[in-house]
């Protein structure tokens, strides 16, 4: 599907079909939307009209979010404000940890992580959060070095075998539902941490040639 993207090295509007862009000479780069599986900005994992829609707390009308917002909203903003277009009452946005896109308090699922604040997300985001799911609840953070480790011993190592990706693509299917019991059950996270994932650790440092 054709489709107007943003060039990834100069800004500007470009065919995601193009070979370069003809603006600056590059390559355009996208990836897929985590949601409608469409192409995508390089820099965005959903686009805005994915992230679904919310309702008023006061009057309860419902609107989408690229009603308010656009795809080149600045990002990184904290407590943006603005009012219902039904009856004016004040709606306060916070960003998705995943999609960096605003996100109404009063609908937003937050994943408390253990640490000085909360990671919220759009409900819809929050399903299709990326990487190790399990390992990311249980160490608090997708960037945690445990993880990272996790990472790079599923793509270099682990996918490369038949029994690998499919044991993967279960994993995925499953985790996601895991990860929110366990998000409720500190107790059990310590468990597996410890009894399953440091082992698993210790082995992989040891024997499986990470990087990390």
């Amino acid at each position: 599907m054709t489709e107007l993207v943003n060039c990834i090295e100069c800004g500007k509007k470009v065919s995601n079909q193009a070979e370069n862009c003809p603006h600056c000479g590059k390559k355009p780069k996208t990836n897929n939307c985590l949601i409608c599986d469409k192409p995508i900005q390089y820099s965005r994992k959903i686009h805005l009209e994915c992230c679904g829609a919310f309702s008023c707390p006061a009057c309860n009308n419902i609107s989408k979010y690229s009603n308010f917002f656009n795809e080149d909203t600045f990002i990184g903003y904290r407590e943006e404000t603005v009012e219902c277009s039904n009856c004016g009452h004040p709606l306060h946005f916070d960003n998705c940890y995943l999609c960096k896109y605003p996100v109404l308090r009063e609908e937003a699922k937050i994943r408390d992580n253990g640490e000085c604040d909360s990671n919220v997300y759009h409900r819809l985001c929050y399903k299709k959060r990326t990487g190790c799911f399990i390992a990311t609840e249980i160490y608090n953070s997708p960037i945690a070095s445990e993880v990272l480790i996790l990472k790079e011993f599923r793509d270099n190592i682990f996918m490369s075998s038949n029994f690998g990706q499919k044991f993967i693509k279960f994993y995925y299917h499953i985790s996601p539902t895991m990860a929110d019991f366990l998000s409720k059950h500190s107790f059990l996270k310590r468990i597996i941490r410890y009894v399953f994932f440091e082992p698993l650790l210790f082995f992989i440092k040891k024997y499986g040639k990470t990087k990390l």
